[in-house]
């Protein structure tokens, strides 16, 4: 016999010196006569000239108990060790073992044993001969009338027109089918409008329920984060480019930073708006938060706001934080409604930017247009995300809006808007363009 056939032995050395070692003998190097022992998670070496005597301690047999009822837990736990001790090496015969079973014979006394009727079983309803429908076909049995409605003549070839043409016959359609129109349905509704890009490019205004629409498949298609940080690339360049760009926000400028006032409420792009502060804020401008709702922001937002050096006084001392500014505002961005309903509990707001001397940059929709009877934003540049909505369009050119409206590319595809129907309403080649109103 080997040391070889000792691995893994309980043994307890003596030694010349009169100690003695207990532990597990793991190696032994024939080289250097070392053995090793491993001894409560450490390893022992010990020369085998220093060994006088080895005594193998035998393991202890368990006391044998009387048996009892044992659980399902501990049946278990006899399973698992003796699947963990169990020879794992012999090769398993996948033949042997197919060979034994018989699905034919084992599908047979399935059928036999059940006794269901077939024709209560759910998917005998679900059977169906036609696979494949048209886009204006209803997949579900129609619903039997005494007035028999005479043959239809095929149906448009893209759903969201044959939308359209039920929108048209029922006034009491529902919101979604509202959303849905077709390209011809959205531009002729501003056929007095023109709106043309920086390079000359037309494009139409939509229904402000498609750019919610369009918004919201953009998240479904990607996710909020990426749309998010579109929007607040948009703005922060913007934002930039009015307070003057790289030359004088560089470090050879040794005036005070610039403050830049956000105003955020239920804006769809309110963590936008809030991302685009902390940009701001990363290249060293001043940037102060005032938010109606902070449910309405993502919180990773906001904490990356703070973490950046944007501030966020409470409403009680917003007032105190601007006066404690070494300079004045000197751009206010308003994200308090957009295309959402207005709420009257922004008022004392939009009084205060309307007081203030800083020039208004409104995302999607100046704030309260059209909505609030008393107080609107006067803002003096609209950014609009996606696609421009009627109703600016309209008031720009009725000049109840300032004209000067931006159209940004929120990054997310084209087909988003050309499945809504949408498509026109974008500008190719650019990401954010100026656009230009005039009436045809």
């Amino acid at each position: 016999m080997s040391v070889a056939d000792f691995y893994g032995s309980n043994v307890e050395i003596f030694l010349n010196n009169g100690s003695k070692i207990q532990g597990i003998i793991t190696n032994f190097d024939p080289q250097s006569l070392v053995l090793q022992l491993k001894s409560r998670q450490n390893v022992i070496p010990v020369m085998t000239s220093q060994i006088k005597d080895l005594r193998i301690i035998p393991n202890e047999q368990p006391v044998s108990k009387p048996s009892t009822p044992r659980s399902s837990k501990a049946r278990l736990r006899e399973a698992d060790k003796a699947w963990n001790t169990a020879d794992c090496n012999d090769d398993f015969d996948f033949a042997a073992n197919l060979e034994k079973f018989n699905k034919q014979k084992l599908f047979a006394e399935f059928r036999e044993r059940d006794k269901s009727d077939p024709a209560k079983l759910l998917v005998s309803h679900n059977k169906n001969t036609q696979r494949n429908y048209s886009p204006t076909q209803n997949v579900l049995d129609s619903v039997s009338s005494s007035k028999e409605e005479s043959p239809k003549k095929p149906g448009p070839k893209n759903p969201l027109a044959a939308n359209q043409q039920k929108t048209k016959k029922s006034p009491k359609s529902s919101n979604s089918e509202t959303i849905t129109k077709s390209k011809t349905s959205d531009s002729s509704r501003n056929a007095s409008v023109e709106l043309k890009t920086s390079t000359g490019e037309t494009v139409v205004s939509v229904d402000k329920d498609i750019i919610i629409r369009g918004v919201s498949e953009s998240i479904l298609n990607t996710n909020s984060e990426i749309v998010v940080e579109g929007a607040a690339q948009l703005i922060s360049q913007l934002v930039h480019s009015f307070l003057g760009g790289s030359r004088r926000l560089g470090k050879l400028n040794h005036n005070p930073s610039p403050v830049v006032c956000l105003l955020v409420g239920k804006h769809d792009h309110a963590s936008a708006a809030v991302a685009a502060g902390r940009r701001l804020a990363s290249v060293g401008i001043t940037v102060v938060l005032r938010c109606t709702q902070l449910n309405n922001i993502d919180g990773k937002q906001l904490l990356m706001f703070e973490s950046a050096g944007g501030l966020v006084p409470s409403d009680d001392e917003f007032g105190k934080c601007l006066e404690s500014l070494s300079t004045p505002v000197e751009l206010i961005v308003d994200s308090l409604s957009g295309l959402r309903p207005y709420d009257s509990r922004y008022n004392p707001l939009v009084k205060w930017a309307n007081q203030n001397r800083a020039p208004i940059l409104s995302l999607d929709y100046p704030s309260g247009l059209d909505e609030s009877k008393t107080l609107s934003m006067n803002a003096k540049w609209t950014l609009a995300f996606g696609a421009v909505s009627n109703d600016l369009a309209n008031a720009a050119l009725n000049k109840t809006a300032n004209d000067t409206i931006f159209l940004g590319n929120l990054g997310t595809g084209f087909h988003v808007w050309e499945q809504l129907g949408a498509g026109q309403s974008q500008a190719d080649g650019e990401w954010l363009t100026q656009l230009s109103i005039s009436d045809k």
